[in-house]
């Protein structure tokens, strides 16, 4: 229950991304909060976001729907882009090229995608809680199967990705396993 560093997204470079996607037909937004999944208030369960986010298993966090996303007081951690019509080929394009200088993209797939920080990863993350609890990073162990995966996988003395993964996570693995718990008992042993 620490809150160790904080890697949010400028609110108002959030807003500038919000507007370039609010002004589309073919896209819905969602923000990823502290403890809140924001929508915009006509976004029913229908919603490309609030599907995605059921399919994907990610429903557990609230979902708080607002009539302005330019009013959320909480910090922001991530925006999800969603393409609104299903069996498309999806162009994301104008978003990870438009805004590559500006935000970390870290999931394109599957209808939508998703970006946080240009400063933040899960590799910085890893780096930050081993400092302080005084843990080598050569003792971690990490499994990942995304973009947003490959700063952990670099710097893990362990690294595993999962199979199917991109090239490119593939290549920041040490390891490819289809199976994670299979791969720490076998670590440990077992």
């Amino acid at each position: 229950n620490e809150v160790i560093v904080d890697f949010s997204i400028d609110k108002e470079l959030a807003f500038s991304f919000i507007d370039s996607i609010r002004n589309s037909t073919e896209y819905d937004i969602a923000v990823y909060g502290t403890g809140s999944v924001y929508v915009t208030s006509d976004c029913d369960e229908n919603c490309a976001p609030v599907v995605a986010m059921k399919k994907a298993g990610t429903m557990d966090n609230c979902v708080t729907r607002v009539d302005d996303l330019h009013n959320i007081k909480d910090l922001f951690f991530k925006l999800s882009v969603f393409y609104k019509k299903s069996n498309f080929v999806y162009d994301f394009e104008p978003f990870t090229d438009g805004w590559k200088d500006y935000l970390h993209n870290v999931y394109t797939k599957n209808g939508w995608c998703e970006f946080i920080s240009k400063t933040a990863d899960k590799g910085s993350c890893v780096n930050i809680v081993c400092e302080k609890f005084s843990v080598d990073m050569k003792d971690v162990m990490a499994f990942g199967d995304g973009m947003n995966d490959i700063g952990m996988l670099s710097s893990a003395g362990y690294s595993y990705a999962i199979a199917g993964s991109s090239p490119e996570v593939i290549s920041a693995a040490e390891y490819v396993t289809d199976d994670v718990v299979k791969s720490v008992m076998s670590f440990f042993g077992k």
